[in-house]
């Protein structure tokens, strides 16, 4: 009986050890946790989907951590395009600054970092973060006129 004891409490042990040293990749798990699109939502949708991400334990991610920190931002994104409340662009910021650590050669990351800081007229901020975006791009994807309209927002 005491055996079959240890071997239970033996067994429950593996399993717990095994599941904490799985691998979880946030791509297999995006799909489930979010429905954020570029389509119109409605703001329930765009809400839930903000804290569903944000119930997440991030500790339990092991690959593109970078993608939940670019959903998150995208939906705090979202929230200020429904809300128009300030503290959804100042989150889109912060979760962008942790894609930026965990990705720093995205281009893309770079340019909403620029965009989001001109809006609030964070003016050095959009400047540094315009001047890594272009430093990063390649020579043609490069458009001037959008560069000079964000530039003319902290003129």
């Amino acid at each position: 009986s005491s055996m079959k004891i240890i071997l239970v409490t033996f067994s429950i042990i593996a399993s717990l050890s095994q599941l904490s040293s799985q691998n979880h990749d946030y791509k297999t798990m995006r799909d489930s946790l979010t429905r954020l699109s570029c389509k119109p939502s409605d703001s329930l949708t765009i809400a839930k989907s903000n804290q569903e991400l944000l119930s997440l334990d991030t500790s339990l991610i092991t690959e593109n951590i970078h993608l939940y920190y670019k959903d998150l931002a995208w939906s705090y994104s979202r929230l200020f395009n429904w809300s128009k409340d300030t503290t959804h662009v100042k989150k889109c910021i912060e979760n962008l600054e942790k894609v930026s650590a965990h990705l720093p050669d995205s281009p893309s990351t770079y340019w909403e970092l620029a965009f989001w800081h001109g809006f609030l007229k964070n003016c050095e901020n959009s400047s540094f973060f315009l001047s890594k975006y272009i430093a990063l791009s390649e020579e043609q994807y490069l458009n001037y006129e959008q560069i000079e309209r964000l530039r003319a927002k902290c003129e």
